[in-house]
């Protein structure tokens, strides 16, 4: 288990699946995603073979006020060799945008990769007009690294997408007297 702010972050488990379906299989949640409209059975699958997978840690993200769980989040790729590891993030409960829950996410994950694995680098993509997103990566440290031009198809049309990154010592200091 891993606390920071308003949240709480517990393994992902088989019975958490439910959730991870409903959420991805929302339009106004999957519009940032890149795995949507999933069926529960590809989602079983998945799941099968990230449990025992030591490149991946996967987390379900719990409001600590309600106990509610409002996400999923993780790194993934994670390269014990090169020390990096890319970070995702899905708020899936639309009344909990907006209020920091996923600066809360991004944080702990941050700490968790930077200070338990051990790790050097954290990045990230998303979509160019995924704003509120990229504005919470920048408030947790994150900067541009690039961009992959019409790399994304979402809704009909090719969409640019940024990726992200923040090293372990430009966390720790911007954040040293936070965190």
């Amino acid at each position: 288990m891993i606390k920071f702010g308003k949240i709480i972050l517990v393994p992902l488990e088989e019975t958490n699946l439910e959730l991870i379906w409903k959420w991805r299989n929302d339009p106004e949640v999957a519009a940032t995603l890149v795995n949507v409209h999933e069926s529960r059975e590809i989602i079983k699958k998945w799941y099968e073979t990230v449990k025992f997978n030591q490149s991946e840690r996967n987390f379900l993200i719990i409001d600590s006020a309600s106990g509610k769980s409002i996400g999923h989040t993780g790194l993934a790729k994670i390269d014990f060799v090169n020390r990096n590891a890319e970070l995702f993030v899905i708020i899936g409960e639309k009344n909990y945008w907006n209020q920091a829950f996923g600066r809360d996410t991004v944080n702990a994950l941050l700490r968790y990769g930077f200070h338990e694995l051990n790790l050097q680098r954290i990045y990230l993509d998303t979509v160019q007009y995924n704003e509120k997103a990229i504005k919470c990566y920048q408030a947790c440290g994150f900067v541009e690294e690039g961009l992959l031009r019409k790399a994304r198809y979402k809704n009909g049309a090719y969409h640019d997408v940024i990726i992200m990154g923040i090293l372990r010592d430009e966390w720790e200091n911007k954040f040293k007297t936070r965190v």
